[in-house]
């Protein structure tokens, strides 16, 4: 640390406009998630009951993943370093940074492997194939060892992490013109080596992309061969094609909320380059992954959509029937007035 240094640092760099953000993303979002469990739960159409739980399920552990950064958590990182210290509401209750962090990394192992369970009940649902028999028998145990596998592979973050003491002064040597509060806080070093903190990411990310790439190509070859010989009507072809398409666009929008701020975080750690307001920016925008993600649901699948434009018409009319019977009854009390 060098107590000569004026760090150059603005509003947008502090703890406060982070908190400050997070918090107003949480209020104004919480509304959106409920709204969104509401319309999954009564608008999903009876011929897609079978998926409706799948994405409700998907859906809760996206808002919970949210949560876990931008209400329990609130990191404020040191991005290029794997360091920083938490601004959420855990703190409160005695949680330490080591265990806020391993939380935030199963909800999101949980989220990615929800995403994956929504198309393998699809591929469950409507394909036929020889060993269907087989696989019923075993796709909860290929469920539940996703989750397995994502504590196996976080486990090992808590015996990963260095002294703290001789972590946190290599960083402060490092960056010896910090602003003072960074100085002042708890500042945690998850790893100086991240190799197996990337990996892992990296490695389970890719097997749940190659399980939907192949259950998605899959599927549609069986659906193909299905008209083919005429086992499924072209109508239920077309409302499960409308249905994939309209996943993957509610899945593909959002998922950019993630990417651009995990590319910004690669840059930084390869060049080894320290923006804090950056990296402030970059936080705000994965916490606001759920929101997009709701809102993008219900404006790709039909029957949600539908459901809300019917929902607002009738409140519309009932508006237009109040105003209609408030100017029949003030045109009534105008032609008889009171001869008292």
């Amino acid at each position: 640390m060098d107590i000569n240094c004026i760090p150059e640092t603005n509003y947008f760099d502090t703890p406060e406009f982070l908190s400050l953000a997070l918090h107003t993303n949480t209020v104004l979002s919480t509304p959106l998630y409920v709204f969104g469990i509401y319309i999954i739960l009564t608008k999903t159409p009876t011929q897609m009951s079978s998926v409706k739980w799948y994405l409700v399920n998907m859906h809760v552990w996206i808002i919970l993943f949210d949560y876990s950064i931008g209400l329990l958590t609130m990191p404020l990182l040191l991005i290029p370093c794997f360091a920083g210290y938490p601004l959420g509401i855990l703190r409160h209750f005695g949680v330490s940074t080591l265990n806020q962090i391993v939380l935030v990394f199963l909800f999101f192992g949980f989220m990615a492997t929800s995403i994956v369970v929504v198309f393998e009940n699809r591929f469950h649902k409507v394909c036929t194939f020889r060993v269907q028999y087989y696989w019923n028998m075993c796709r909860n145990k290929w469920i539940c060892a996703h989750y397995i596998l994502i504590i196996i592979l976080v486990i090992p973050f808590t015996f990963l992490t260095p002294n703290q003491n001789l972590a946190v002064q290599n960083i402060f040597q490092t960056f010896p013109c910090l602003a003072r509060y960074i100085y002042d806080a708890p500042v945690f070093v998850l790893a100086e080596n991240y190799v197996y903190h990337l990996g892992v990411c990296i490695v389970y990310l890719v097997i749940c992309g190659i399980e939907v790439f192949s259950i998605l190509i899959y599927i549609g070859w069986n659906f193909l061969q299905q008209l083919k010989s005429k086992t499924i009507s072209q109508r239920t072809y077309q409302m499960q094609k409308n249905f994939f398409i309209a996943l993957l666009i509610q899945l593909a929008i959002p998922l950019l909320m993630l990417i651009a701020p995990v590319v910004s975080f690669l840059i930084s750690i390869v060049t080894y380059h320290y923006n804090q307001a950056i990296t402030n920016f970059d936080i705000i925008i994965i916490t606001m992954h759920g929101s997009v993600s709701t809102f993008v649901m219900i404006v790709a699948h039909s029957p949600y959509r539908e459901a809300i434009r019917i929902m607002f018409r009738k409140r519309t009319v009932e508006s237009a029937d109040v105003s209609r019977k408030g100017v029949y009854h003030s045109n009534r009390s105008g032609m008889f007035p009171s001869t008292g």
